[in-house]
């Protein structure tokens, strides 16, 4: 059966709309997940202490102190059981840890009542990225219409989708990010993709900086990545300017510093030793370090030795790569994973992952590393996602059997309870041995692809679901 190149056209034309509807199902699949009500009483739970504190920037309180955000919250509409869920609440002793270069610009929704507020804050977090999960499966159209975009919606799908249910500014920052990039890379809207990416550097700066580091040493990109840096500052000035002259806010920074360390501390939320329960959700190198000795000096320098390692690996591939979209994407992934591990990051800024799948989707274009891919990402996807499966009441016998008594414990407590971090690592690992391929000529251009394909029998080609 011949099929003619108009044919061929449409078949390709319905793929990749198929593909990008798949993974914006998924998304929405996740959203859906996130905001049901069965997710009380931690329904916004990370956005209620942000939300305190935006409203003490409008009514002029301290919006570090626990007790006066909490005034407001309560003032505003919250009750006091959504303000006291637990010991590490979002109103508990320096839980506030956001500076005012972001909590000026929630002002459009920190001016509405609770819980009007977090509405609109959920509903932007839910836009933004799904514009980015539309916007990078059409990234991996490219490549691969189907299945690189069904591994998407099985990253995003069942996720245990903690980090959109607690409201937390991780979603929008990294869906900002995500936009942003793409504009650039597609050289499409490129400023407004500039002030994107600005916006969620003041958001969360800590996401997208090792990005802008990329966008830096490839010489195409520079003058966007210092356009980026350049707006950042300048997005931050004015509200560091305006808080210099309010007297609730004279002493911000020492009040934010101490908060920051305080919360770090041992048994706290933002510590990743083996003292805090919540652990499991930490994606940082120092999360596992910690396990064998839960000293923050010990821990935090071999993290960040470990970091300085992968990260000259990285610059040095990233130089000797030539120039091109598959240079792009797979550096670009590689960075991604990287960019979690020597700084604190909990489980929901691993949606920044979804910056590997077009790597991904043109790994799947190459026949001899292709199902290696498929079947490395879900690997990846099952342990940054699943996070509560393995530790299931009928699950955790098995690993507990085969691992507990290794190394005191620490075996099981590696594998099993910190398998966010050890999954991002494997993907930056992954991604790295990629690009090492692909200095070594190991892949074929689209071009030679396209060619190889048009000497394929056309039974080949008409079944070709990829």
């Amino acid at each position: 059966m011949v099929v003619s190149s108009t044919q061929k056209h449409q078949l390709a034309s319905w793929k990749r709309y198929l593909g990008i509807s798949i993974a914006l199902f998924g998304w929405l699949l996740h959203a859906a997940l996130a905001i049901h009500p069965r997710q009380e009483p931690y329904a916004g739970i990370d956005f209620r202490a942000i939300y305190g504190s935006g409203r003490c920037i409008v009514a002029g309180c301290d919006p570090f102190s626990a007790s006066e955000t909490m005034a407001e919250f309560l003032k505003q509409g919250g009750t006091l059981q959504e303000a006291i869920p637990s010991s590490e609440g979002p109103f508990a002793p320096n839980i506030a840890g956001y500076p005012p270069t972001f909590l000026v610009y929630l002002t459009p929704i920190s001016v509405l009542r609770w819980p009007l507020a977090l509405y609109a804050w959920l509903a932007f977090s839910i836009l933004i990225y799904g514009c980015a999960v539309v916007l990078i499966a059409d990234l991996c159209a490219d490549y691969s219409p189907l299945s690189a975009n069904l591994c998407i919606a099985f990253f995003l799908a069942p996720n245990g989708p903690i980090a959109l249910m607690v409201a937390n500014p991780s979603v929008p920052a990294i869906g900002l990010c995500c936009v942003g990039l793409w504009c650039i890379l597609k050289r499409r809207y490129e400023l407004a993709g500039v002030l994107l990416f600005s916006l969620s550097l003041v958001i969360k700066p800590h996401i997208g900086y090792a990005l802008v580091l990329y966008l830096l040493l490839i010489k195409a990109y520079r003058t966007r990545a210092l356009q980026i840096i350049g707006t950042t500052i300048g997005m931050c000035i004015p509200p560091l300017l305006w808080v210099s002259t309010q007297p609730n806010m004279k002493n911000w920074y020492r009040e934010y510093a101490m908060n920051l360390n305080a919360i770090s501390m041992p048994g706290r939320l933002s510590n990743p030793g083996p003292t805090n329960h919540d652990a499991t959700n930490i994606a940082d190198l120092q999360a596992v370090i910690s396990v064998f000795r839960d000293d923050r000096a010990f821990y935090n320098h071999v993290a960040w030795a470990i970091s300085l390692v992968l990260l000259v690996v990285w610059v040095t591939l990233v130089r000797r790569l030539q120039d091109g979209r598959a240079k792009d994407l797979i550096c670009i992934a590689s960075v991604c994973a990287f960019s979690l591990l020597p700084f604190y990051h909990r489980s929901g800024d691993t949606l920044l992952l979804l910056l590997t799948f077009p790597a991904l989707a043109f790994l799947i274009s190459q026949s001899k590393i292709g199902r290696t891919s498929i079947l490395m990402t879900l690997s990846i996807s099952l342990a940054v996602t699943y996070t509560h499966l393995l530790g299931h009441r009928y699950l955790i016998h098995i690993p507990k059997f085969l691992f507990g008594s290794i190394w005191n414990g620490h075996l099981y407590t590696v594998l099993i309870e910190r398998q966010v971090s050890l999954a991002c690592l494997l993907a930056c690992l992954f991604y790295l041995g990629m690009m090492y391929k692909l200095l070594h000529g190991d892949f074929t251009s689209p071009q030679q692809q396209r060619a190889t394909d048009n000497g394929a029998p056309q039974h080949i080609l008409e079944h070709d679901w990829i």
